[in-house]
């Protein structure tokens, strides 16, 4: 009975592993499609406003499937600060 829990135990923390990593590369994928959201808002161009913003909740939807995920397995899941990623340079046209 131990045994299994132990290798229960052990399965689950190298399948939570990814799992929080994915959950926070798509929660930064919201963040950079809501913030272009904005900034083409902001600028007029709706259209494209409006593709970044779908892009975003179609992100968020994989967010709520990792979660979902995650608790199925009964584990707590981490959403805590990750290592900071290459900032995009905003091209500026003349």
């Amino acid at each position: 009975m131990l045994k299994s829990r132990i290798r229960r135990y052990s399965c689950t923390k190298k399948s939570i592993e990814p799992l929080n990593k994915a959950v926070a590369e798509e929660l930064s994928g919201v963040n950079q499609y809501m913030y272009f959201h904005f900034h083409c808002s902001d600028q007029g161009f709706d259209l494209l406003a409006n593709l970044f913003m779908k892009t975003a909740i179609e992100e968020m939807i994989h967010v709520e499937l990792l979660a979902e995920r995650i608790h199925f397995l009964k584990v707590m899941w981490k959403c805590g600060h990750q290592p900071r990623q290459k900032r995009f340079a905003m091209l500026q046209t003349c």
